[in-house]
């Protein structure tokens, strides 16, 4: 997907993917897909789709929750991040996840086929939000649900908000500021018109936050970056250049460092909306 702020922000290397799973899935996104299932209030014997699934985050743990009847889709344009999502074994005694490898704009579903539609961490990509949305609409039952998660401002999650300082201090403006795409739609009002304005009534939004912790420390917050799209840009870079980023990174991460440990939060802005019966 294209980012205005000066490059893609796409994952284009399975080894990036990898880190992605090691170090953010677990501490980031396996929390608040929690949190975005409970706000869904998805139930036994239902149909989801999990829409920019990632490395199918949302949709593992769905499977334990529509029971022996219900079925999840994972769909995400993503080749790599479906290459991941098949190599990770699903949980026992639960039905098998449906993975797609498409475009989230032009879903290639039957009208009204769910009963609730995910979209964890991923509307703020999408160039066309109303195309978007509106084919979640679409394939959706009437009275089904959308629930959406998307980053607040970076200034309330203060890793990455460390981590871009350290690389507006010592890479190219057009590498550094990659990573302000992921918080690009931070605004709660802004998520609930978007919802309502392609025909979800019964918007209901909420801002949420949960802990971040590296527990190996400074090291560790830093070698997540290699879970991140950036990491073959910045392996591009001279050594030097990476290594001045780096220095940057324990200084500004400093702040976070309790008992040896980062300790911080990300906030999250979450929006369930419903189709009109």
């Amino acid at each position: 997907m294209s980012n205005k702020h000066g490059g893609a922000f796409e994952f284009r290397a399975v080894d990036v993917t990898g880190a992605y799973v090691e170090h953010l899935m677990p501490r980031i996104f396996d929390p608040l897909a929690l949190v975005l299932l409970d706000a869904a209030r998805f139930s036994r014997g239902e149909r989801m789709l999990d829409v920019a699934s990632g490395p199918g985050t949302v949709a593992r743990m769905a499977t334990e929750l529509v029971g022996p009847f219900g079925h999840v889709t994972a769909e995400d344009i993503s080749e790599e991040m479906d290459a991941v999502k098949l190599s990770m074994p699903g949980k026992r005694n639960t039905p098998p996840v449906e993975y797609d490898a498409t475009d989230s704009q032009k879903l290639p579903f039957e009208d009204f086929e769910f009963d609730l539609v995910i979209c964890q961490q991923g509307l703020q990509f999408f160039p066309d939000k109303q195309a978007a949305l509106a084919e979640m609409h679409r394939v959706l039952k009437p009275a089904g649900r959308l629930a959406v998660a998307v980053w607040a401002q970076i200034e309330q999650c203060p890793y990455f908000d460390a981590m871009h300082h350290a690389l507006q201090e010592t890479v190219p403006p057009e590498i550094a500021d990659m990573i302000l795409k992921p918080f690009d739609f931070p605004f709660m009002n802004a998520l609930t018109f978007e919802l309502k304005n392609a025909g979800f009534c019964d918007v209901h939004a909420e801002t949420v936050s949960r802990p971040l912790i590296f527990e190996e420390g400074v090291e560790h917050a830093i070698r997540a970056m290699d879970g991140t799209p950036l990491a073959p840009h910045l392996e591009k870079l001279p050594q030097e250049q990476r290594n001045a980023f780096e220095a940057a990174a324990k200084r500004y991460l400093h702040s976070l460092i309790w008992d040896d440990r980062v300790e911080t939060i990300m906030v999250s802005n979450i929006a369930v909306g419903h189709c009109a019966t």
